[in-house]
C-alpha cells in the first residue's frame, strides 16, 4: 500500500499527483503539512499553501493513518509502533507519537511523520569492498544500502540484517533481490550466525551505533566484506566515530540531505562526486 493511499480520500489523491514529495506531517485537528522538494507548505483544497490559513484539517488523521498503513491489524505492529516508528510496504518510514498506555501500547496517536523513500542508485565501480554510507536523516540512506543489496545479490551471496524492518520490508524487495535475510533480529546475533551458517560474500546493515562496530571487525576478519549506515555529516566524523575500525572500510559513501549528490570518497585518499545517480 502506498503511503498516499491511507490518507483521507480528497488528500491523498492531490499528493499522489506531486513529484518529489519528501515528508508528510499529520496532526490531529491540525493543517497538513509537507514537505516538497525541499520546501515546507500545508495542504490546501487541490494546492498547495505557504500559510496555514484555511488549510485542510481532519480530526482523527493520525489514527485512521495508522490504521490503514497497518492494513488494519495494529496490533501486528505493535512492537515496532512501541519504538515510535514502523516501515510500510512502499519503503515509506512512518515516525509516531501520542498516548502510551501503561503495558507500552499507544493507545492514541497524536501525531505521524512519513519520510518517503528517497532512491540512490548504488555506484556499482566504487563499491568492490566494505563501504559505509554516511549521510544526516532524510539522504537517503537505507535506500543506497537496499538497492546495492538487491543489485548485488544477482551475483555474490549477500545476508541483510534487518533489526528494525526497514531495509528488507518495502514492496517488492523478496521478489527483486536473492538476499537472505534476518528481520527483526539483533544485530549480535544476526552477524554470528550469518558468518557461522550462511557464507556470505556481504553482510548489509542498516543505522549502526557505537557499540555495534565490533561485530563488522569481526566479520572482515573472517572474509565477510560488509556494507553499513552511519549518521555523519563528513569524512572526518566518520574517522571519528569508527575509531580503529576505520581500516575495515575502504570506501565512505556521503549522502547530501535534500539532493541526489553522492561523494564516494575512500577513507585515506582523494574523493569522487558523483551527481544525478538517482
Amino acid at each position: 500500500m502506498k503511503y498516499f493511499e491511507c490518507l483521507p480520500s480528497d488528500a491523498g489523491k492531490f499528493i499522489s499527483q506531486l513529484a518529489d514529495v519528501r515528508e508528510v506531517r499529520l496532526r490531529n485537528g491540525k493543517p497538513i503539512r509537507l514537505n516538497v522538494g525541499g520546501k515546507w507548505f500545508w495542504l490546501g483544497k487541490n494546492c498547495l499553501q505557504t500559510s496555514c490559513l484555511g488549510a485542510l484539517n481532519f480530526q482523527s488523521v493520525c489514527d485512521e493513518f495508522v490504521k490503514k498503513a497497518c492494513n488494519q491489524s495494529v496490533y501486528a505492529y505493535e512492537k515496532m509502533l512501541a519504538q515510535g516508528f514502523f516501515t510500510m510496504s512502499d519503503g515509506c518510514r512512518v515516525g509516531v507519537c501520542g498516548v502510551m498506555g501503561a503495558n507500552g501500547v499507544f493507545q492514541q496517536y497524536t501525531s505521524v511523520c512519513v519520510r518517503t523513500a528517497k532512491y540512490h542508485s548504488c555506484v556499482d565501480v566504487a563499491l568492490n569492498n566494505s563501504f559505509i554510507v554516511a549521510g544526516p536523516p532524510r539522504s537517503g540512506k537505507t535506500t543506497f544500502l537496499r538497492d546495492f543489496a538487491c543489485k548485488t545479490s544477482a551475483f555474490c551471496n549477500v545476508v541483510v540484517v534487518d533489526e528494525r524492518g526497514e531495509l528488507s520490508c518495502c514492496e517488492g524487495f523478496d521478489k527483486k533481490s536473492f538476499c537472505d535475510v534476518f528481520r527483526y533480529t539483533d544485530k549480535k546475533y544476526a552477524f554470528q550466525v550469518a558468518v557461522r551458517t550462511m557464507s556470505p560474500d556481504w553482510i548489509v546493515c542498516d543505522e549502526l551505533s557505537q557499540g555495534e562496530i565490533s561485530l563488522l571487525e569481526n566479520a572482515v576478519t573472517c572474509g565477510v566484506k560488509v556494507a553499513a549506515s552511519l549518521h555523519a555529516s563528513g569524512v572526518e566524523e566518520v574517522r571519528q566515530k569508527l575509531g580503529q575500525a576505520v581500516n575495515v572500510f575502504n570506501n565512505v559513501v556521503l549522502l547530501k540531505q535534500d539532493t541526489f549528490i553522492q561523494t564516494v570518497q575512500n577513507l585515506t585518499k582523494t574523493s569522487k562526486q558523483l551527481t544525478n545517480l538517482a
